[in-house]
């Protein structure tokens, strides 16, 4: 049933069962997909990379194949443990599982954010509460090592001008290309490089720059994170080339746990600035910038459990929405943050982004969005944009292959 929100009224969510006929759209086609077979695959995956004991790889091939069969959504057995959240997650998924919906006919954002849940349900007692991904998440470290020593890393240091200052963003952008929830789990060593062959739709950066540059004396940027490995990196060279614009601090806000397989978590920030150490000179220095911002305060790592659940922004807790309404501006990285923005939902693709994030997801700060298109849902983009991008390729919304920085000023 449709949502209404500040007398809008909210398109029916995604659901897997949209592209379960063989006519359906490509991105319902691709909803479906990932619900059927990535989604499994995901799960499969945690299995290879890790060495948990017999039972547990058994409980993760049952929960693949539950996905698979498409069975009922069923609550989580372990209360009490703050990694999992069921006193959240149960109410929520026990709403669902009442009226006989399916991982397939359940809405996407909810099933997909609930499936990370289960994972940790029966990973966390075998390992002492651990990432499940971690050793992947250390492959995306090492395939992104050689683009981002080339053409990443060049980009920081010194003083940076509006220009300069755009094209961090567009870098930070384009790093959203490498995603391991889209590989199934799976590094691909072909996804660090491919930023040149893509095109942004919507193209907000010099707005967003001279927004940035005019911050004044105490003002504070928030990023949101996504992936760990080339996006991660590509986004601490921005964040080291927003406090070089005087810019007075930057706060990560990062996944509470491990979530969409990549996303960064606080244990991430660390790892990754121990993994540029080892790297060659010029990696070990930036990671040494980047540790001095930490210590000085200018830039701090922050987490909340809200982005870990199915909620989206109009639902923000008090405290996140009171962090978030102090921020100059808020940056918000990748395709399942952008999800969360649009309520995952079947908007018109020209629907007003001012309107949608101000009056709908009633945003509480500037919000500039960057995200390559990897799901079926998005708003703002011209119809003429939108009329080219299905030129090019008819799975333009979930290919990777386009890009929007978005930018909304309530």
């Amino acid at each position: 049933l449709a949502q209404v929100v500040a007398m809008v009224s909210v398109p029916a969510p995604l659901r897997g069962i949209d592209g379960a006929a063989s006519e359906s759209a490509p991105k319902d086609r691709f909803t479906y997909d990932t619900i059927t077979k990535r989604m499994p695959a995901i799960v499969r995956s945690v299995v290879a990379s890790n060495s948990y004991p017999k039972e547990q790889n058994a409980q993760l091939d049952e929960l693949a194949v539950e996905i698979e069969m498409d069975y009922g959504v069923s609550l989580l057995k372990t209360t009490g443990a703050p990694r999992l959240n069921a006193e959240w997650w149960n109410p929520v998924v026990q709403g669902f599982s009442d009226a006989g919906e399916t991982w397939l006919t359940a809405p996407w954002w909810v099933v997909e954010n609930y499936m990370y849940k289960r994972i940790l349900e029966i990973t966390d007692p075998a390992s002492d509460c651990g990432d499940p991904f971690h050793n992947v998440k250390m492959q995306s470290l090492e395939s992104a090592r050689d683009h981002f020593i080339a053409s990443v890393l060049p980009l920081a240091g010194g003083e940076v001008d509006r220009e300069g200052l755009r094209k961090l963003i567009l870098r930070s952008l384009w790093g959203n290309v490498a995603d391991l929830s889209m590989s199934g789990g799976c590094v691909d060593g072909t996804m660090s490089g491919q930023a040149a062959k893509h095109t942004a739709l919507v193209d907000d950066s010099e707005r967003a720059a001279d927004l940035l540059m005019s911050g004044g004396e105490g003002s504070q940027v928030v990023l949101v994170t996504d992936n760990c490995g080339l996006e991660f990196l590509s986004d601490l060279v921005l964040v080291d080339g927003l406090l070089r614009t005087g810019v007075a601090k930057v706060v990560l806000h990062c996944k509470d746990t491990p979530v969409f397989v990549s996303d960064v978590t606080p244990e991430d920030v660390s790892i990754t600035l121990a993994w540029l150490e080892k790297q060659d000179d010029a990696c070990g220095k930036f990671a040494q910038t980047v540790q001095g911002h930490i210590d000085s305060g200018r830039l701090e790592v922050f987490s909340h459990s809200f982005y870990t659940t199915s909620e989206f922004f109009p639902k923000l807790p008090l405290d996140l929405s009171e962090l978030l309404a102090a921020a100059k501006v808020v940056v918000v990285k990748g395709d399942a943050n952008y999800r969360r923005i649009v309520f995952d939902a079947h908007w018109d693709l020209d629907f007003p982004w001012q309107q949608l994030v101000a009056e709908v997801a009633q945003f509480p700060a500037p919000l500039l969005a960057l995200r390559t298109c990897k799901s079926g849902v998005a708003a703002g983009i011209p119809k003429d944009c939108v009329e080219q991008a299905f030129q090019v390729r008819e799975d333009w919304q979930t290919s990777g292959t386009f890009g929007l920085v978005q930018l909304a000023i309530p």
